[in-house]
């Protein structure tokens, strides 16, 4: 037990040699023990040593608990995806014939990692996603980005804008921020694409959400045209989730510039200075909204009445 507690002690530690050392003195490591040993060695690079271990746990006492099993998991995926961005294709289907079939965690790793492989492995990415679908399993918007890093730039297979701007939404709303900023500066730099003001506003809503504001700032600050109320306004309703007043204010200041007959934007962050607090902030803004004229657009309701629509005007502040 206090070798078993050791070698759990080191993995929190990444001390590696020490790992290793107490691992071996384990007198019949389980298979939590074998995972974990794979998942460390995964995340240094080192898969030659990983191998042996994986298949190792497959003889190895198996606990019960779904924790156990997330882990396994978790050890079989990092292992997958690392052999195949070294483009280890026999090695990467060895593990990946061990895993759940119907798993798309599984699928999205394969995928991408032999997109991320380069060397034209990009050809092997697209035939995981090919036997994926014949084998019915249902991908997600990572797989989108995977597949979608696989196009063989190259050879000329190239997704429109309208299919880029929709996998960099898709990374907004999964939270997928590292795949949609790497898509983003692979198309950029080495396609050469000029980003439309709509994949801007795309990736200052992918930061924002993510709370790295100082980022998205300076992104917005790097754009080869002058950002315009989508962009501004994704800034503003980030900070609004991140109640992050500071932010919300740079947002505003220039959104009142762009489009200062947009009522939406003074009672946005009217509300962002109400909820933090600053009621004479919030009195403020709505005092500029009196001031310029501005007044929310009604909302609308319709009924039928014998037949007839009648459509009462309801004020919604």
């Amino acid at each position: 037990m206090r070798l078993l507690f050791c070698h759990t002690h080191y993995f929190g530690i990444s001390t590696m040699g020490l790992i290793f050392s107490t691992f071996y003195l384990l007198p019949s490591p389980s298979t939590a023990s074998y995972t974990n040993n794979v998942a460390v060695l995964s995340r240094h690079g080192r898969p030659h040593e990983a191998l042996p271990l994986f298949s190792a746990s497959a003889v190895a006492p198996t606990p019960s608990s779904s924790l156990a099993s997330s882990r396994a998991a978790a050890a079989r995926t990092a292992l997958v995806a690392l052999y195949a961005r070294s483009g280890k294709v026999s090695a990467a289907r060895r593990v990946f014939s061990y895993m759940d079939g119907e798993d798309v965690v599984s699928w999205n790793a394969m995928i991408g990692g032999f997109a991320s492989a380069g060397s034209g492995r990009d050809r092997e990415a697209w035939n995981c996603f090919r036997e994926m679908r014949v084998r019915g399993v249902r991908g997600n918007a990572r797989t989108a980005v995977a597949v979608l890093g696989a196009c063989d730039l190259d050879s000329g297979r190239q997704p429109d804008s309208m299919t880029f701007t929709a996998v960099l939404m898709a990374c907004c709303h999964c939270g997928l921020i590292d795949e949609g900023l790497e898509l983003f500066k692979r198309f950029v730099s080495v396609v050469g694409l000029i980003p439309t003001m709509e994949q801007c506003a795309c990736i200052v809503d992918l930061l924002a959400r993510a709370g790295r504001f100082l980022e998205a700032l300076e992104f917005i600050g790097r754009m080869p045209m002058r950002p315009n109320a989508v962009v501004w306004g994704a800034l503003l309703s980030a900070s609004r989730m991140h109640h992050d007043v500071e932010f919300a204010r740079i947002a505003f200041e220039q959104l009142v510039q762009v489009e200062p007959e947009n009522a939406g934007n003074f009672v946005t962050m009217s509300n962002i200075y109400a909820k933090a607090g600053m009621v004479e902030d919030a009195k403020r803004v709505r005092m500029m909204i009196d001031r310029v004229e501005l007044a929310k657009p009604s909302g609308q309701s319709c009924v039928e009445v014998e037949s007839f629509f009648r459509v009462p005007y309801t004020t919604i502040w």
